[in-house]
């Protein structure tokens, strides 16, 4: 969820997302069409991507590659898997003591003993040095620019400011020239120049201008958005009024031709005798009346009834492992319309949970198997993997064993403190760098390198 929500449109971290649910879905389709032939059927005609097969019934039955069949990668999942479990006991105690509100919140501390397990989850926790450089590069990218902005406003003005001297310099000497030779009194009237709009003026008005056209739809489109509600409920309150003078102006002009209106009325007098007669009178047609009456409320409201099932008899469907599931209708109720029915399922054997040392003999015969090459895909991490903003992996234990929400076992010790930052207005996790970046200072450093199509 967090790689298709969060990642760039075209990023491999997203697209791989993608093409895992694309596989799942047409396997699933495959694997109920014998059973929901109509559900499987309208999964595939609503697939969004052409495939080479025109039904679900073309596609054949579900087609597994022989590479997927990895025990190595399910072993080393598994491990992963039990860890997740156990910290979410951490962070379920942590959220039930109104430490933190959501995992996101949280910041997950994790000391391993054995060197090399800790440092395959090392490899699974990588540094976000990389993405804060990004979005430091880009914030001097844009200072730079700023610089040399502010510094062409500045020799523009400088320039504009030299001009001016120049020009009232040489009005001076003409002033001074003028007086000494005696053609003008000698008390000499100075007037302030007036500047003329210079050509750089004018081409700013102009970019203003155009600038503003440019975005007067996305102002309008904007407009509408906020203000859509009363945009239209003035609009329906126009209209009602529009067809409330029409139908008037049309009544009235009826009203005109002579008999009309009297044998409108003869009309409405007869149809009324009929309904009564054919609906209200008998017991049996109000009835028929009351179930017409529901079912346009159905139609209208919606229907959350369960599925229905008609069979007096109780249904039983084996299925792998002799699990049964009846399901036993019951008596129709007297207000109801339609027949809900009640499914009774077996109780199933409740899975216990093992103590965390006992769970460690189980951690110890596991071996993780060498993935570095992989482990810096941005999606095998151990954040995504326990939903936390961030994870440390700790030298020692001794950090852990003083922190109120913690565990430890010979194999593993977990803590969980509230984590630092503010929150990303886009992603939602937590973050020391989020108001770091000028660009956009309320989202992180993933957000941001995400934005730009970099993440």
């Amino acid at each position: 969820k967090d790689r298709l929500y969060i990642s760039s449109t075209d990023s491999r971290r997203r697209r791989s997302c993608q093409t895992v649910i694309a596989i799942a879905i047409e396997n699933l389709a495959r694997a109920i069409a014998p059973v929901l032939c109509h559900m499987a059927e309208d999964i595939w005609q609503y697939l969004p991507y052409p495939t080479p097969y025109k039904s679900v019934f073309e596609a054949g039955w579900v087609q597994l590659d022989a590479s997927w069949h990895n025990p190595e990668l399910a072993a080393r999942w598994q491990y992963l898997r039990q860890v997740r479990g156990d910290v979410n006991k951490v962070l379920e105690q942590a959220r039930t003591q109104k430490a933190i509100g959501s995992s996101l919140e949280a910041k997950v501390l994790l000391y391993v003993p054995d060197v090399e397990k800790r440092q395959q989850l090392q490899a699974l926790n990588p540094s976000s040095e990389e993405l804060v450089d990004y979005v430091r590069s880009q914030n001097s990218v844009i200072e730079l620019a700023a610089e040399e902005k502010a510094k062409a406003v500045q020799d523009k003005q400088e320039e504009q400011a030299a001009n001016v001297a120049k020009v009232l310099t040489v009005k001076t000497i003409d002033a001074v020239e003028t007086v000494e030779k005696g053609n003008q009194p000698s008390e000499v009237i100075e007037y302030a120049p007036v500047a003329e709009p210079s050509a750089a003026a004018w081409q700013q008005l102009l970019d203003e201008s155009a600038q503003f056209l440019t975005d007067l739809p996305e102002y309008m489109g904007n407009f509408f958005t906020e203000y859509q509600k009363a945009i239209v409920t003035l609009g329906l309150l126009g209209s009602v009024l529009l067809t409330g003078r029409i139908t008037i102006a049309v009544l009235d002009t009826i009203n005109q031709v002579p008999m009309l209106g009297e044998l409108f009325e003869v009309l409405g007098f007869l149809f009324t005798l009929w309904f009564v007669f054919r609906n209200l009178l008998f017991a049996e047609n109000r009835q028929e009346l009351a179930a017409q009456v529901e079912l346009l409320k159905l139609d209208v409201a919606g229907n959350d009834a369960a599925i229905v099932f008609t069979q007096q008899q109780p249904i039983v469907i084996e299925v792998p492992k002799k699990v049964l599931v009846e399901l036993q209708p019951i008596a129709q109720m007297a207000t109801a319309t339609a027949e809900m029915a009640i499914v009774k399922a077996p109780e199933m054997p409740k899975a216990t949970l093992s103590a965390i040392d006992k769970q460690s003999e189980i951690l110890a015969n596991i071996t993780l198997m060498p993935d570095s090459a992989k482990a810096s895909n941005a999606v095998d991490e151990l954040r995504y993997l326990f939903i936390t903003s961030e994870v440390e992996l700790v030298e020692s234990n001794v950090v852990i064993a003083g922190l109120p929400y913690s565990y430890e076992s010979p194999e593993l010790a977990i803590g969980v403190v509230k984590v630092g930052g503010h929150k990303c207005d886009r992603c939602w996790n937590y973050s020391t760098h989020v108001g770091e970046s000028i660009e956009h200072p309320l989202i992180c450093e993933r957000c941001v390198s995400a934005v730009d199509g970099k993440f």
